[in-house]
């Protein structure tokens, strides 16, 4: 079976930047092989008027084609 345990953190720092941060550990395994995957996400936020954007780095280990993939994840939102 597989199972999942992650730990993650947000911090306002002030002038309506926030830091965020989290790890996640994922055991499986797969016809037998061992497939245990270790991720990250690491984030700046920025509160605006209306709304927020906010960029990071994701990575994760043991990747289907690969050893490491990662991610810049962009989030825009807006209120009106």
């Amino acid at each position: 079976a597989d199972s999942m345990v992650g730990v993650g953190a947000d911090f306002e720092h002030g002038n309506g930047i926030g830091i965020n941060a989290d790890t996640r550990h994922v055991a499986a395994k797969e016809d037998g092989a061992n497939t245990d995957t270790l991720a990250f996400l690491v984030g700046l936020s920025k509160g605006l008027t209306n709304g927020s954007i906010g960029v990071g780095f994701e990575g994760q280990t043991n990747v289907v084609g690969t050893k490491f993939g990662w991610a810049v994840p962009v989030v825009i939102s807006a209120s009106f």
